[in-house]
């Protein structure tokens, strides 16, 4: 699809107001075909533009809705994955209590299928939901795992992650 291909090009260049026009309407566009796939996937882009924009809230639907389509197409690794973005902008919404249980769904699904990345984006998310509830021994528990998964696939979010984890206070 022409849009999609397009508006990954303008949120690669960080013209995200022009990203999310033409995934939504790619978005028509995949619904009139039928296709559920590029839908989810359609609509977790739209979800991350909107969280981008700096609205975590307008993301929400469409993250919603990108789960659903995904458990519709039985699809465990999209869904673990579309959990774990929707669980991020959960947190961003101040939703610690879905944010909670969305990462821990997001975990084990990623568990099961193995999805090293999946599991250490949740696990990141599962962390900054309880720094922020004040339960950082918590917190850098899965952070560790996630820098550990992280580096497993040698990935360079392992770095982000450990700056996270040196930036928690220490328990007393």
């Amino acid at each position: 699809m022409a849009y999609n291909g397009l508006s990954s090009a303008h949120y690669t260049a960080h013209r995200y107001q022009e990203a999310l026009d033409g995934y939504e309407r790619a978005l028509v566009l995949a619904r009139e075909a039928g296709n559920l796939v590029t839908e989810g996937n359609l609509l977790n882009n739209i979800a991350q533009c909107h969280f981008t924009l700096g609205d975590p809230a307008a993301a929400l639907a469409p993250q919603r809705a990108a789960v659903d389509v995904f458990r519709e197409v039985g699809d465990m690794g999209f869904v673990g994955l579309a959990l774990a973005n929707l669980a991020e902008l959960e947190h961003a919404t101040g939703a610690y209590a879905p944010a909670e249980t969305h990462a821990r769904d997001a975990i084990a699904l990623a568990e099961t299928n193995d999805q090293a990345l999946t599991e250490a984006f949740g696990r990141e998310v599962l962390a900054r939901v309880r720094r922020d509830l004040g339960d950082t021994a918590t917190a850098r528990a899965e952070l560790t795992l996630a820098i550990d998964l992280y580096d497993q696939v040698r990935s360079p979010l392992a770095e982000s992650a450990r700056a996270a984890r040196k930036s928690l206070p220490t328990d007393v």
